[in-house]
């Protein structure tokens, strides 16, 4: 199972990089479209409330608004293999794109050059493979529903504890890029 786990991680990387990717090329193109948007199309909420709790220089409550919303998506992606990793993949996609767009906002804005962009976002970039992981735990469930309506062998109890250990694994890294991008990113 560990072989193939890890193929699904691969697989949600490469499903989430496909929009950022996409968006980020289009940057330039769709600069005006980007600035006209409205906060409901970006979903840009997450990045306001730490933002606000950054300006009044509350730093745990920024920790935890980014460490809540990143475990979120861990949790939705898991929880995605239930519909057969529809609700995984739509997830990851969507995620990758609004990544990019909160990117490109900033960019087109004015407000930071790619090269203060990417020394904001690298040094935490890990919390993309704790929701990588996740996302690999959720496709994983949906291979496991697709064997048994198959009429294959059922998961073994050894292999819901190592994905439970990938998703505890996964969470851990997720709050720990939270921190780091409190923490560390922002006293750079």
């Amino acid at each position: 199972m560990k072989r193939s786990y890890w193929k699904l991680v691969s697989l949600s990387a490469l499903m989430w990089l496909l929009p950022f990717c996409l968006r980020v090329v289009f940057t330039t193109e769709l600069a005006i479209e980007t600035k006209n948007m409205s906060k409901a199309q970006t979903s840009i909420e997450p990045f306001e409330k730490t933002s606000h709790y950054l300006s009044k220089g509350d730093q745990y409550g920024a920790f935890l608004s980014i460490w809540k919303n990143n475990a979120t998506v861990g949790i939705y992606n898991v929880l995605g293999g239930v519909l057969l990793g529809i609700g995984t993949i739509l997830n990851l996609i969507m995620n990758g794109y609004i990544t990019a767009d909160i990117l490109a906002s900033i960019y087109t804005s004015g407000g930071l050059t790619i090269e203060q962009l990417a020394k904001f976002t690298l040094p935490h970039s890990i919390e993309l493979l704790g929701i990588w992981m996740c996302s690999g735990i959720g496709l994983t469930i949906a291979r496991f529903i697709f064997r048994y309506i198959k009429r294959e062998v059922f998961p073994e109890v050894r292999e819901l504890k190592g994905l439970l250990i990938y998703f505890i694994l996964g969470q851990v890294i997720i709050l720990v890029a939270a921190w780091l991008e409190i923490y560390v990113s922002l006293e750079l």
